[in-house]
């Protein structure tokens, strides 16, 4: 009889686990992650296009502290691409920072509006929810207008948030592009 090796058999094609694979990718798994490693998913949105990580067993963090991690990550995107990029690509490198430095993040997260008793439950995308207190918009424009304000602030009311960052990615220099907006009282924050 040939071994698994003779015969090409898939399977034998893996290498032998020594606990470096990801569980994922160990035959003993069936395919199947711990719930730690899941993304949450409330089942609305694709995992692609909505995924939050769960840091390990710390306290979030409140919304100064978190701005300014979110601003370290912008400032290192900034630094790497410079400007003149398109949103998307911009936001996917914003999200692979943002998680690799440990912030529990949801993406493209909706936010429903309620008008006379209807609900419209795809009415508005928000960038990302940071730490479950800040509200981060992407932007890669020629220049921020008060309506790009306008909409973080209403994403702010919609969300019952009190801090939300604009991030222009299109300046020379990204501090130039951050932009504070604040709903309610900057002693809360």
């Amino acid at each position: 009889m040939r071994s698994n090796k003779e015969t090409k058999d898939p399977s034998s094609l893996r290498p032998d686990n020594d606990g470096k694979d990801p569980p994922s990718m160990r035959p003993d798994n069936d395919g199947k992650d711990p719930p730690s490693m899941r993304p949450d998913n409330d089942g609305k949105d694709p995992p692609s296009k909505r995924r939050n990580t769960q840091p390990a067993d710390r306290p979030y963090l409140r919304p100064n502290e978190a701005s300014h991690a979110v601003i370290g990550c912008a400032l290192k995107v900034h630094g790497a691409l410079g400007a003149g990029l398109l949103e998307s690509t911009i936001s996917a490198c914003l999200f692979h920072e943002l998680t690799a430095s440990g912030l529990h993040v949801q993406h493209q997260v909706r936010l429903p509006i309620v008008y006379k008793s209807v609900q419209l439950p795809n009415a508005y995308r928000v960038d990302f929810i940071i730490e479950k207190c800040l509200i981060v918009e992407v932007k890669c424009v020629e220049k921020v207008l008060a309506v790009h304000k306008a909409q973080v602030l209403a994403y702010l009311k919609l969300s019952g948030l009190r801090l939300g960052l604009l991030i222009n990615f299109n300046v020379p220099h990204l501090r130039q592009g951050i932009h504070r907006v604040i709903n309610g009282p900057e002693s809360e924050l």
